[in-house]
């Protein structure tokens, strides 16, 4: 029976540690060791985790570290990591009690690289939204990871589902003997960027259809507010995508790039740094600010040869873009006020 290591990485979790961690003593498959790493928690996380490791038989191991992010914390859990297998799982969230079970069968029946399931996104207001990248269960091996797995890490839209590390199975020889760790100086979109580093080296993928991952939404996420660096960090992460591309020789079609461009440069920037903001002289700041930045080297051949067709079928996001180059934003503004245009 292969071991799956269970990386729980926490930063001041106590109101949501203990069902996550409640709910991975319940699987039903027990042949694993569950990794907490404490990123400098303030608050009273700690005392959680003292109540379980006081349990007879713990499967429990735990890590503190100097506060670094959750980059680093998913890194040092990597490096603890004894089982065949990784899966990540973040604080806030929890796990059916078949998670497990179903995952390692699924990997051992087809020899997956890669094995995901299906999960929720939930909020406490009672929200739901499941997400599914495939309809169905989906087996695919050889270049059909090039057409229809690496896609998919980039297309930001309502199936979107590859490009958390979340609810998903990692052959553990895989990621240390290739050397595949989070990118620790890049604080936004490094989650994408491991499991595109990571597809690289999956010959044979696996989607559960079954919804066995419970995700919770915050209102006051890194998605949804305002983020003083930005710029710098978009860019970063995307100059970083364009060295790993070149780095593993990949021929990803202009049409991905794009893709990728249109949602760090376009979608985010716009929907947690600009429509939200009230006063008027700030807001004008804001477009100012975009717009100076868009016209930058390293970008703007990029910006300025998009298409339509680029958007693929969202609508809403490509009359932004026209706003945008007509240099009418405060057309967007309205938008988003009366259709709420930047949730996806």
């Amino acid at each position: 029976m292969c071991k799956v290591s269970i990386i729980v990485p926490f930063y001041n979790a106590e109101n949501f540690l203990d069902k996550c961690i409640s709910s991975v003593l319940k699987q039903t498959y027990n042949n694993y060791e569950l990794i907490l790493v404490n990123d400098g928690s303030t608050d009273g996380s700690q005392k959680i985790y003292e109540k379980y490791c006081n349990i007879p038989d713990t499967k429990i191991r735990y890590i503190y570290q100097d506060n670094a992010g959750v980059s680093a914390a998913r890194n040092n859990g990597i490096n603890l990591a004894k089982g065949e297998f990784i899966t990540f799982v973040d604080a806030d969230d929890y796990l059916d009690e078949n998670y497990l079970d179903i995952m390692v069968n699924t990997q051992n029946s087809y020899n997956a690289d890669l094995t995901v399931c299906a999960h929720e996104n939930y909020s406490n207001d009672g929200r739901k939204q499941v997400c599914r990248p495939f309809l169905s269960n989906t087996f695919c091996c050889g270049k059909e990871i090039l057409e229809k797995i690496i896609p998919k890490i980039f297309y930001n839209d309502d199936l979107q589902l590859l490009t958390n590390p979340c609810c998903r199975l990692y052959k553990t020889e895989i990621i240390k003997n290739n050397g595949i760790f989070f990118n620790q100086s890049i604080a936004y979109n490094e989650d994408k960027l491991f499991n595109y580093i990571y597809s690289q080296y999956v010959t044979s993928f696996a989607f559960i259809n079954n919804v066995l991952y419970y995700r919770l939404i915050h209102f006051n996420s890194a998605m949804r507010i305002f983020r003083k660096n930005i710029y710098d960090e978009s860019l970063k992460a995307y100059l970083y995508f364009l060295d790993i591309t070149k780095k593993y020789n990949v021929d990803i079609s202009s049409k991905i790039k794009k893709v990728y461009f249109i949602e760090l440069f376009i979608q985010d920037i716009i929907r947690t740094n600009i429509c939200h903001v009230k006063n008027v002289n700030r807001y004008k700041h804001r477009w100012t600010e975009y717009y100076n930045f868009i016209k930058q080297d390293k970008i703007y051949d990029t910006w300025n040869n998009l298409k339509l067709s680029d958007f693929k079928n969202c609508n809403k996001w490509k009359i932004v873009y026209l706003f945008l180059k007509l240099h009418i934003p405060f057309m967007i503004d309205a938008m988003f006020k009366i259709n709420n245009i930047t949730k996806n």
